[in-house]
């Protein structure tokens, strides 16, 4: 959730989330810019709270922060590989042997595109927050095997 709103909350210029951040603005009672500064930020914890709490449609089943369990479609593909966002890179190396791809896709794979700003998660998270997370996102962390507290080991 945190890469995502990084991503597309933070430093998207895509004006569908552009869009989508200015919903979450108005709906959670962000002031208006004045005179054509431009809107605040949209803090972390307000995303975390709006999409666990919200029943819009944009907001509860964007792929980038969806529940996965429900992306997925587990009854009708049968996945022999579930890579980690936190190993992405050897998961991603290991799904790329078993497809004997050419040198040039690992090449290619270890080009970093769309890199986010490098904030800890430690900078994001307290312990309320996320339990907001693991409370939305629990059928996540028992199916791919996330402890509740994980959120400590990932700075």
């Amino acid at each position: 959730m945190f890469s995502a709103w990084k991503s597309k909350m933070l430093s998207s210029d895509d004006p569908y989330y552009e869009a989508v951040r200015n919903d979450v603005r108005d709906t959670l009672g962000y002031p208006a810019p004045l005179d054509g500064a431009p809107r605040a930020t949209l803090a972390f914890g307000d995303f975390v709270r709006y999409i666990a709490q919200s029943g819009d449609h944009r907001a509860t089943h964007d792929g980038h922060w969806c529940r996965q369990v429900d992306a997925v479609w587990w009854d009708l593909i049968t996945y022999d590989v579930v890579g980690r966002f936190e190993n992405f890179v050897d998961d991603l190396h290991s799904i790329l042997r078993r497809l004997d791809a050419p040198s040039e896709v690992f090449e290619r794979a270890q080009i970093r595109a769309n890199a986010s700003p490098a904030i800890p998660m430690s900078a994001a998270y307290n312990s309320n927050l996320a339990a907001v997370v693991y409370d939305h996102y629990r059928a996540d962390f028992d199916t791919f095997g996330y402890a509740e507290e994980s959120w400590m080991r990932c700075d």
